[in-house]
């Protein structure tokens, strides 16, 4: 016994929407955060920051750039998040203070702008 199968276009059979071996357009990877943890800490002592991006960095990985807006915390001027890797964390470390300073700390990538804060105390 011989059995043919016919798919005609527009009758429910298969009609790829994209061409063969193709995949959809992936979407560009952006910077979705910025934290600090703990979001307070004693001068002289170190806090962890973690840039994130909305997912997987690709190829050699993506470079964040880093930068406080005062000297009482120090960051490092970029960090790298890894081929497959959504997040890193980096050090942020402090000085010495008298008085309560809330520190700005933003991360760039790709155009996206993401900001946080840190408060070193006494």
């Amino acid at each position: 016994m011989l059995l043919y199968v016919v798919v005609l276009p527009g009758c429910g059979g298969f009609e790829p929407s994209e061409p063969p071996g193709t995949g959809p357009t992936p979407r560009p990877v952006s910077l979705t955060d910025l934290r600090v943890s703990p979001q307070a800490v004693a001068g002289g002592s170190s806090a962890t920051a973690t840039a994130v991006l909305s997912s997987t960095a690709g190829g050699n990985g993506v470079t964040v750039a880093l930068v406080s807006n005062s000297a009482v915390a120090r960051v490092p001027s970029s960090v790298v998040i890894p081929a497959g890797s959504e997040s890193a964390n980096f050090s942020v470390t402090t000085e010495r203070v008298s008085s309560t300073v809330t520190v700005g700390l933003t991360a760039t990538y790709a155009g996206g702008t993401r900001s946080t804060s840190l408060a070193v105390t006494p």
